[in-house]
Order: C-alpha cells, then structure tokens, then sequence
C-alpha cells in the first residue's frame, strides 16, 4: 500500500512501482512473495483529508504485465523443476531414480518359410541396476513361454521373471495358445508391475495410492503443482524393460514388441525386430542382406547370426550368443557345432571382399614416397 498526499498523479505512482520493482531482485526470481505481487498486481491510491479514504483501482505498466505474464506461463514448468521432472514430456525417466543409459544387450527375433517359423538370437549380457553393471551370465536368456512362443527381453533383468510368468497361465489352460493371447498376457502382467512400483516409490511414502489420486479425486484437491508434479512423474517414468514375444501358431509367424508405458506392437508386416543397445546395428544388418519372411529357415538362421555379430560393434553387447528356431512342430535350440558352421560361412562370405578392399588399398599412390612428395607435387 502506497499512501499519497496532495495531488499525485496516478502516472507518478506507476513510475514508482516500476522503480521499486527494479530495485528488488525478487521480482526476477521464479517464485515472487505474496505480500510483494499483492502490492504490485492490485495498487491503490489513498488520498488523505476525506471523510472516505479512496481507493482506485491502477492499470499495470507493460512492463509488469509483461512480467506478470511470463510468470504465469512459466509457473507449470517450474513447478517441475522444483520437483526433479524433466519438462520434456518425450523423455521418460527411470523408476529407480537413476539416469538411464541404452539397455545394454541385443535380442533379434526374424520370421522365415513363408511365415510358418521364427529364429531368435540373443547374447547372454544381463544388466543389474541396482548394482551398476552389465555381466554375461552362464543361463540362457531366451525363455520359452510354450511349447511354440518364446520371450526376450532387454533392460534391468530382475522384472523380467515376473513378467513371463503371465504366460504360462495361457500356455498351461490353453491346448494351443494363440502367440496374440501371451503377448496380451505379458503386456496386461507390464503394466500392473509399472504401476505398482510407481505406487510404491511415489504415493505411498505421502500416504495415498494411486488410485486415491486419480479416481478418488485427490488430484483435483492437491494444489495445482504438487498435482501436476506427481501426475508428470507417472506419466514420464520408466519400467525399464524392453520385450519381444515371437512364435508361431495356427496363424503363421507373430513378433511382438512390448515397451513403456505397456505398449505392444506387432512387427509381422516387417518381419523381424530387435532390442537393446544394438538394435540399431542389428537393424541395419537385417536390411543390408535383404532379410524377409519369405526366406528359408537356413538363410534367416545366417541373417540372424551375421546380424547378432553385427550388433556386437555396439557398447554393451556381449560375445556370447545363443539362438532358437521355432517351428509348428516346436522350439531347437542351435548347438555349438552349427554355430562353427555359421561363422565358417560368415569368413567365407567376407573374405573375399576384405581381400578386395585390402588390395585397393595397397594400390594407393600415398606410400609412393616415403616423405609424401609425390602428394605434395600433385597438389
């Protein structure tokens, strides 16, 4: 409150505010005291010797409207900050708290014979958040799921039993489960364990579920950025796992992908999919050799393989490999010996193409002479 004698002009009080609000830097801070935006959003005039003070309503400068618009537009996203969201609604932050990095393995899943059989590939890097590391393990990292559906699975390994523990329900009570049903399975199994660790790391150390936030109303009665706070964090974190279910049924070959937020796509149009953190790679491969559902099995078994070595370029893929051929009739695990096989033929197929570059290479007139001469004559 601003008290006034004589005939002050409403312009001078105005240019009074303007030089007060200059003068305090918390104007300029992300949140403003009430006291302060009080005097500044609604100033008065008082005018001293009448029988009623009078009070007068004041337009704002431009300069404070301006100030106070910008505020207004800022205060949801800093209402983030203060809480540790990222205001990106596109990047999803891990449950746990920590950052995130690519999940470090690579799982390929391919179909092959005209649609009446899959070959999955994975190497046996398993990645333990809660200690910080990535390690090969002795066990098999392609689950069966039934007798013709198996599961691969990158990102932290420790939901991932759990997870597939959903389709063994369908595969035990169902003669011949459709590949859709334990997809569908796994996704519903996805996203009730997201959402239970969201509840337990989120709402119930603040004494409420989510189901209490959201249907009970409690997020219409929270101020509007704790509400929207919390409501960011759910929608933005992360599971953490990546899955592909693939197998084979009465309808032919299926490829499934489940990830955050316990979405599942269908890659049957592709014909072939891969996690992790050489999935790119993997990707690449597949499409450099012309990889389609229409191939042999014998072929696609070589594709996958080549593909596999190729993701083992990417950080965090490991050496070891193991791979599944699911057919009508079930699932083959490939041993040792075809593996020799493979990487026979993978040699043989790349030898005489280093053989070629090598000698281009050799041919190249830049160790002519021994201190570039002939390269600086030619420039």
């Amino acid at each position: 409150m601003t008290k006034v004698t004589g005939n002050l002009q409403l312009e001078s009080l105005c240019s009074m505010v303007c030089q007060n609000a200059q003068a305090r830097p918390s104007l300029r801070d992300p949140v403003i005291s009430t006291s302060w935006r009080r005097q500044l959003c609604v100033p008065r005039l008082r005018v001293r010797g009448c029988h009623r003070s009078l009070k007068v309503k004041t337009r704002l400068p431009s300069c404070l409207e301006n100030s106070a618009a910008k505020k207004a537009e800022r205060h949801a996203p800093i209402a983030c900050r203060q809480s540790g969201a990222d205001r990106s609604p596109k990047r999803r932050l891990p449950l746990d708290g920590q950052t995130r990095r690519n999940e470090l393995t690579v799982c390929i899943a391919a179909a092959a014979a005209n649609g009446t059989a899959v070959v999955a590939a994975s190497d046996r890097m398993l990645s333990a958040h809660f200690l910080s590391l990535e390690f090969d393990h002795p066990d098999a990292k392609i689950d069966l799921l039934g007798p013709t559906c198996v599961g691969l699975s990158s990102g932290d390994a420790l939901p991932t039993g759990e997870l597939f523990s959903a389709a063994y329900g369908v595969s035990t009570q169902l003669q011949n489960p459709q590949v859709g049903q334990i997809a569908e399975q796994i996704k519903e199994q996805y996203s009730a364990l997201r959402k239970k660790r969201i509840e337990e790391q989120l709402f119930r150390p603040r004494g409420i579920t989510v189901d209490e936030f959201y249907q009970g109303g409690l997020i219409q009665r929270f101020p509007p950025e704790v509400a929207m706070s919390l409501d960011h964090h759910v929608q933005t974190m992360e599971f953490g796992v990546e899955l592909i279910i693939a197998g084979v049924d009465g309808n032919g070959a299926h490829i499934f992908g489940i990830s955050d937020p316990g979405v599942a796509s269908s890659y049957d149009r592709v014909g072939y999919h891969a996690i992790g953190s050489g999935m790119s790679h993997a990707l690449l491969s597949l499409v450099g050799t012309a990889q389609h559902w229409s191939h042999g099995i014998n072929q696609t078994v070589f594709n996958v393989y080549r593909a596999k070595r190729q993701a083992e370029a990417a950080p965090g893929v490991g050496r070891a490999i193991e791979m599944r051929v699911v057919t009508v009739g079930g699932c083959r695990t490939v041993t040792e010996t075809e593996f020799d096989q493979l990487e026979e033929a993978a040699k043989k197929l790349m030898s005489p193409r280093e053989q070629e570059a090598q000698k281009l290479i050799t041919s190249l007139p830049f160790e002519e002479d021994g201190n570039g001469a002939q390269a600086a004559t030619a420039s």
